[in-house]
């Protein structure tokens, strides 16, 4: 059996990391499944191709919209045609409008199912490319025998949103433990929060997205910069990531704030490890999520969370985790302080955390894998 993937649109963060781990469990699956991913070019799916029975199909974007409107028009089709699949599995929350096989689609955009106050600082470009993306998803989504969401309550909202029937299914998320569990890293990065051991420090450890709400974190110490004394976040973010990271950036410098909020720039999977031993607490002031894995690396590192009062943090943390309003520096910052001052409280969230991993999240991606696999089979 042939299985088309594609996974030229996960080319950064939580995207990337599914379709990294997937097709690399997939690939270690000792059974007839022939696997041909459609995969990005520079976005390190390189190293994990290398055991596949086929090569895969490459596509360089190179920031051009109109490249990857071609490609999907004109070149993808061509290729499906030359490798004839039985099954194609979309993982970039987008399928085919006309698919000749049987389509799965893995919607992890949660775009797709929140009201607009959800997107944050976003852009009238951004806003109409998801509009546009929408239409599409909701043909492709009609046109699909399967479809995964990450969680039960995006389940819902897909239901909700696109009228979806019983044709969907969840395929969950786990920790990646291999990299985790590696050797902690002596980057510049740890070095640095390692020199900051006398202060209590959070880690807001994503990329920048208009929905991460990272603007609150100024926003938190500029007003209430006095009952945050003792505390450092730590950003992990990178100018190329968006046209809205410099002025943030500049923003904390003009504040005064570079010495309380320090931006580590983007941080590789094998320094995660030495990021959690380093810090006290991962703050998380999303707008929008599907789920989150900095949530999951957070509890299996038995580090505190402080994140929105949202029902997507609320599904995954439980009770492993503060929550406050996510449109409130006030409320972040007392929430903040409140964990700072509460020694019980840490471990008390910690422990809750590796028991909620341990019970609900405690699973390998060849389990992910297999479970794909015998879906599939059903499909073909």
């Amino acid at each position: 059996m042939r299985l088309l993937i594609l996974a030229h649109a996960n080319r950064v963060a939580g995207p990337r990391f599914v379709a990294r781990n997937l097709i690399r469990a997939l690939a270690r699956l000792k059974q007839d499944v022939q696997i041909i991913p459609v995969l990005p070019v520079g976005c390190g799916y390189e190293e994990i191709v290398q055991n596949l029975e086929l090569s895969p199909i490459w596509f360089d974007q190179k920031n051009n919209q109109l490249r990857r409107f071609v490609f999907d028009m004109v070149r993808l089709p061509l290729c499906i045609s030359q490798h004839q699949p039985d099954v194609i599995l979309s993982l970039g929350s987008n399928g085919l409008l006309r698919p000749p096989v049987p389509q799965v689609i893995l919607v992890q955009d949660p775009h797709f199912v929140y009201p607009r106050e959800h997107f944050g600082n976003m852009s009238s470009r951004e806003r109409a490319r998801y509009f546009v993306q929408g239409w599409q998803l909701r043909i492709a989504l009609d046109r699909s025998k399967l479809i995964y969401c990450q969680t039960s309550l995006m389940i819902e909202r897909l239901r909700r949103w696109f009228a979806v029937d019983g044709r969907v299914k969840i395929l969950p998320k786990c920790v990646d433990v291999s990299p985790l569990d590696a050797t902690p890293s002596t980057s510049a990065s740890s070095k640095v929060m390692g020199s900051h051991a006398g202060c209590y420090r959070l880690i807001c450890l994503c990329r920048y997205y208009a929905h991460k709400n990272l603007e609150i974190v100024c926003d938190a110490f500029e007003r209430h910069g006095d009952i945050l004394k003792g505390v450092l976040v730590f950003l992990t973010i990178a100018v190329d990531q968006h046209p809205r990271v410099a002025p943030l950036l500049q923003r904390i410098n003009w504040m005064g704030l570079a010495d309380r909020i320090i931006n580590l720039g983007p941080i590789d999977e094998r320094d995660i490890p030495a990021c959690y031993e380093n810090c006290e607490g991962l703050l998380l002031p999303t707008l929008l999520e599907s789920f989150s894995g900095a949530y999951l690396d957070a509890m299996h590192w038995g580090v505190p969370i402080v994140t929105s009062e949202l029902d997507f943090a609320r599904q995954v943390c439980g009770e492993a985790a503060i929550y406050f309003d996510p449109c409130s520096p006030l409320s972040m910052a007392e929430a903040v302080v409140r964990l700072k001052s509460d020694r019980s409280l840490q471990k008390q969230l910690a422990k809750a955390g590796q028991e909620r991993l341990r019970l609900e999240y405690w699973r390998t991606w060849d389990d992910i894998a297999t479970q794909v696999v015998g879906d599939i089979r059903e499909l073909a």
